[in-house]
């Protein structure tokens, strides 16, 4: 390895452990609004992957990433809505919805436990256009079918949001988010896995946004959260604070 190769990888490892930042919500009022959907138009597939650790698991619900309105939502949530057969004990857990219409919704839980707090997590929720699983640090720990009417689900549809940390009346995310990324395709296991393990597959082909939630970057580093992916769907931060806790890797 030429000397010229070392100095620079060294240089590129320092930089990125400096710069390696997790998002602070207070639960309070602060969140993202992001400029655009995370993946645009009809499809047949896709996943979302979040890291995340929350400060509690009572009281109002948290959202992690939310829009929605008018019978059409995509939403990731921690809170214990009863009078679901999908969560008859009001457990406080990780809660996901998909709405394509009115009569179209689709709603689920991960189990009791699978969510701790202070602990930082990595969910990742998969739609191959017929079932919906959700794995929580690499373990599929929910799996219930969700077809759509028309076999694809709009992510231009809803009129309100998109925003990280927020829902669409408050509702604010107690905790810290770290490294959320929206795919065009149902990710496998194994792929999952990797990020899980190493931060960002290798294969981009389907990435359709990434936010690695670092602090330094863009034109206003303290209030603008960069699209990672290079597709440009950068959010404005309103309150969120940097944060040197991060998730970690599972070895």
């Amino acid at each position: 390895m030429s000397k010229f190769l070392i100095i620079f990888l060294s240089t590129f490892l320092t930089l990125n452990a400096q710069v390696n930042h997790s998002l602070s919500f207070d639960g309070v009022d602060d969140y993202v609004a992001l400029e655009s959907k995370p993946i645009i138009g009809n499809v047949s597939e896709f996943t979302i992957l979040s890291s995340f650790k929350t400060d509690r698991l009572e009281s109002e619900k948290q959202f992690i990433y939310y829009q929605g309105e008018n019978y059409k939502e995509a939403s990731l949530s921690l809170n214990n809505i009863y009078h679901s057969i999908l969560n008859p004990n009001s457990e406080y857990t990780l809660n996901v919805v998909f709405e394509v219409s009115q009569g179209g919704r689709f709603e689920t839980w991960v189990p009791a436990g699978a969510i701790e707090v202070g602990v930082w997590h990595t969910s990742a929720v998969v739609w191959d256009g017929e079932f919906v699983y959700i794995y929580i640090d690499g373990v599929l720990v929910t799996t219930n079918e969700f077809v759509a009417s028309n076999g694809s689900f709009s992510w231009d549809a809803a009129p309100v949001g998109p925003f990280i940390g927020k829902g669409s009346s408050n509702q604010y995310f107690d905790g810290n988010i770290d490294e959320m990324s929206f795919w065009s395709k149902a990710l496998t296991q194994e792929e999952i896995l990797y990020n899980v393990n190493n931060g960002m597959a290798e294969d981009l082909t389907h990435l359709a946004c990434y936010y690695n939630m670092n602090e330094g970057e863009g034109d206003n580093p303290n209030y603008n959260l960069i699209d990672n992916s290079g597709n440009g769907n950068n959010g404005t931060i309103n309150g969120a604070t940097w944060s040197t806790d991060v998730a970690i890797p599972t070895p």
